[in-house]
């Protein structure tokens, strides 16, 4: 099987998301009016962005510090980012080819909504995603059969002058999607670490989630975490459909 990877699409939205929490931006702003009508396509019922919204916002429900994102607002910040700039500052350039080649960040594909929980101990991320056509459903199902990042299972990435490590593996999955992806990535920063995170990635016909969490070295339960976001954000969505 040729080996694929989506490890950049995290990082990509994670930068996105960044951009959106640091700004004045007014979140929550008017839906696509494109998307005004759920779809048949991607191998199920499209939501709407507006419909995409209102899951984020029930899988939210209870987090104080939680901002959530609409689709206008990560169209935009999509918009803005630079992938290719972030992809050139990873090496081996082994890596950085991997991430150009091989990754998925065109929302304009897909219905998205996204929401960000930030806490001092780490920060938590779910991004809903109905993807509007079976094309696109095809192309993330493969790309979730990623199985090992080979020599890219440790890389260096510079951001703001410094060169951090990062370390990276395949755990295995446990949603109940039918294709489904996790991967565990540690931070270094002069060789001492500084942050685990896991990144969960399901996908079931048109739906298609992200979650991302944020703690510190050493912290238990990541995984299980991220999984039981992942689950719940799915159930949301098919209640939605």
């Amino acid at each position: 099987m040729k080996k694929r990877s989506i490890w950049v699409l995290p990082v990509a939205i994670a930068l996105a998301l960044t951009g959106c929490a640091s700004s004045d931006t007014e979140t929550g702003g008017t839906a696509d009016s494109a998307g005004s009508s759920e779809s048949e396509g991607a191998s199920g019922t499209v939501l709407d962005a507006t419909q995409v919204k209102a899951v984020i916002d029930k899988v939210m429900e209870g987090q104080d510090s939680a901002q959530v994102f609409d689709n206008d607002t990560l169209q935009q910040q999509q918009e803005g980012l630079d992938v290719s700039a972030f992809a050139e500052s990873v090496s081996p350039k082994e890596c950085a080819d991997l991430q150009k080649e091989n990754s998925f960040t065109d929302l304009s594909k897909a219905y998205a909504a996204a929401g960000v929980v930030a806490e001092s101990a780490g920060s938590t991320t779910v991004q809903l995603l109905s993807l509007k056509d079976d094309a696109t459903s095809q192309t993330i199902a493969s790309l979730l059969e990623f199985d090992d990042f080979g020599k890219c299972s440790t890389m260096q990435v510079e951001s703001g002058g410094q060169k951090l490590d990062i370390e990276s593996k395949v755990l295995d999955a446990d949603t109940q999607a039918p294709h489904e992806l996790a991967i565990s990535t540690t931070t270094l920063m002069s060789g001492k670490a500084v942050q685990d995170s896991v990144n969960v990635q399901a996908l079931d016909g048109s739906t298609y989630v992200l979650v991302n969490v944020i703690g510190q070295p050493g912290s238990e339960g990541l995984q299980e975490q991220a999984t039981q976001l992942a689950e719940k954000t799915l159930a949301e969505a098919k209640n939605a459909q």
